[in-house]
């Protein structure tokens, strides 16, 4: 719990830092010794500024991309 608590802690402190709200959790279940510890999923909610262009047409040489799942699951715009 108290691994938990300081997790908690932290992501209440980022959030707070960049003023969005933390809107949402999950939790996961996995067999013992098969994944002993915390695992935190996240979600984005936001509004894109205006003037910004976000889209895969503006992905560069250099950039880091993380993938979690098979490329191209979830799809981009």
């Amino acid at each position: 719990m108290r691994d938990l608590e300081r997790v908690v802690a932290s992501m209440a402190a980022a959030c707070s830092a960049v003023g969005v709200p933390l809107v949402t959790g999950d939790t996961k279940v996995v067999d013992k010794g098969k994944g002993d510890g915390i695992y935190v999923n996240t979600s984005g909610v936001g509004r894109v500024r205006d003037g910004v262009n976000v889209g895969p047409g503006r992905a560069a040489v250099g950039d880091a991309v993380i993938v979690s799942g098979p490329i191209g699951d979830h799809g981009s715009r």
